[in-house]
Parts: C-alpha cells; sequence; structure tokens
C-alpha cells in the first residue's frame, strides 16, 4: 500500500509541530502580555526555557528529517 502514511512519518510531523508550539509559546511568554499578575522576570526565564528546548528539540529532529529527504530522493 503505496499510500498508507507510516508512523514514523507522523511522529516526524508531530515532532515539527511541537518545535513550532515551544517556540511560540516562548515568544509570547516573553513579548505578549500574557499572565499579567506574573513577574517579569518569571515570564522571560521560562520563555527563553521554552525557545531554548525547542531549539534542542529542532536538532534532535532535523538529522531525521534530513536522513528521509535523502532517502526519498534516492527512491
Amino acid at each position: 500500500m503505496p499510500n498508507r502514511i507510516s508512523f514514523s512519518k507522523i511522529m516526524l510531523y508531530f515532532g515539527l509541530l511541537m518545535i513550532l508550539l515551544y517556540i511560540v509559546a516562548g515568544s509570547v511568554l516573553i513579548f505578549a502580555q500574557v499572565l499579567p499578575d506574573s513577574p517579569k522576570q518569571f515570564k522571560v526565564i521560562f520563555g527563553i526555557f521554552f525557545v531554548l528546548y525547542g531549539i534542542f528539540r529542532f536538532a534532535r529532529v532535523y538529522p531525521k528529517l534530513k536522513n528521509r529527504n535523502q532517502d526519498e530522493d534516492n527512491d
């Protein structure tokens, strides 16, 4: 069945979605006026943490994405 989506492909796209979510959430915490009762330093620290974690996850997913693209080019 060539039209069947593999589980690894679904997990790859889910990983990319989570990377985007972490980076956006971190940016919102840093730059937007959310959680007005929280101290600014608290929001900035957690925002930086989320952005760095998103970058870390990207560094983990990128080799898988690169290998997948090379495998598709070879087929």
